[in-house]
């Protein structure tokens, strides 16, 4: 038995480009859109993974019209399993330009000293220290407002009806919130005039980590309850699963939608390569005679048609790689603007890339195998008499 001549082979294959053509465009597009939904999932839990730095607690609850932080602390830490609770204060303010008008509402937060329950993603510069008195720390999104300001800048806010000029000490990543200022509670509270009051009350079962998703449902609802029968709160509470949960759905519902949609296009591209290897196979019914007619083996002929869709599949994943970067990019931007409503900071999928090749490689050799046997089972007599 001999091998015979694949690459020859392989050449006949591609004379037929419009037939081909349709089936490598096919399988690249559904490559591209496959790879680039993993990057949009990986860019999505990056962004969580930010955004979730700043909801660092179990369980939270807003207090409308602020409660005493010490009196909200102490109802807080009598609910079983609540290891340390934190009030913070919040507020809202204004920045004033050089020209003296005044820019969108900008969120103020309060924070105790040495808070447990947010960690923050330093962009640039530092974060907050208890002796701090004129220094804040802004958030991303202020800066995309308000591109102006900058790292040891010192601005002008005006908090309850009075400006105040503070320094930029740090900047940290974004939001989903919008534009916020961090500043130690203190001086919060000295600017508007409610001392140790508290907006909302943070929670953690266990300063190590975070508690269990159940955990923090139950710790949800003893705050909430314990907080409205002491007529301190009749808010509802949240938990940190909640919320993060609420962040993902929405996305996770258009990345099923997306792979359906690439499942399809999978689906059709393979169909096309299974149609094209069968065509050829028939086209090129004396040229397998021949093979057959000088030594080679049923084995060797289903090899031919085998690597040849192999092969197919394998260039529409190396175009599928060249184009899933921009697509992808594109893709995960124009999700997480809809979902999260903020920027996004992409990340590219390596792991999409393996996963389509062994899925691309399993289509090539799975459209290949009902032409392969078509054509091992041609004899030499069928050959001859073949028109």
């Amino acid at each position: 038995h001999i091998q015979p001549p694949v690459m020859l082979s392989l050449r006949n294959t591609f004379r037929n480009k419009s037939r081909l053509g349709f089936t490598l465009v096919t399988l690249s597009i559904a490559g591209a859109m496959f790879m680039a939904v993993f990057s949009s999932y990986s860019t999505l839990q990056k962004q969580i993974a930010d955004l979730t730095r700043y909801i660092g607690f179990d369980a939270a609850l807003s207090l409308p019209g602020g409660v005493n932080r010490y009196t909200a602390e102490r109802e807080a830490m009598r609910i079983p399993g609540v290891s340390h609770a934190e009030g913070w204060s919040l507020d809202t303010g204004f920045l004033v330009h050089a020209d003296g008008s005044e820019s969108d509402r900008i969120e103020l937060v309060g924070l105790p000293e040495n808070p447990l329950t947010i960690q923050p993603r330093l962009v640039a510069g530092r974060w907050l220290l208890p002796t701090d008195t004129t220094q804040i720390v802004i958030n991303e999104d202020l800066q995309t407002k308000e591109p102006q300001i900058d790292v040891g800048d010192v601005v002008n806010i005006k908090i309850n009806g009075l400006e105040r000029s503070l320094e930029v000490v740090g900047l940290v990543s974004k939001h989903q919130s919008g534009s916020r200022i961090y500043l130690n509670q203190d001086q919060l509270s000295k600017y508007t005039g409610r001392a140790n009051l508290a907006d909302t009350i943070h929670v953690l079962v266990s300063t190590d980590g975070l508690a269990s998703k159940s955990e923090q449902v139950r710790i949800g609802r003893e705050l909430e309850q314990r907080f409205k029968d002491a007529n301190l709160s009749d808010s509802t509470s949240q938990s940190r699963s909640e919320l993060v949960t609420s962040l993902s759905d929405a996305f996770n519902i258009l990345i099923v939608i997306l792979l359906i949609v690439a499942t399809i296009l999978t689906v059709i591209g393979g169909l096309g390569l299974a149609g094209a290897m069968g065509l050829n196979v028939l086209e090129r019914t004396r040229e397998i005679g021949v093979l057959r007619a000088v030594g080679a083996s049923h084995y060797s002929v289903r090899q031919v048609v085998v690597v040849e869709g192999i092969v197919v599949a394998l260039i529409s994943w190396l175009v599928s790689v060249l184009i899933s970067y921009p697509t992808g990019n594109a893709l995960a931007v124009a999700l997480v603007r809809t979902t999260l409503r903020t920027e996004a900071t992409f990340v590219y999928s390596f792991t999409g890339i393996f996963i389509w090749l062994l899925i691309v490689v399993l289509i090539g050799v799975i459209a290949s195998l009902t032409p392969a046997q078509q054509a091992a089972r041609l004899t030499v007599r069928e050959v001859l008499s073949y028109e």
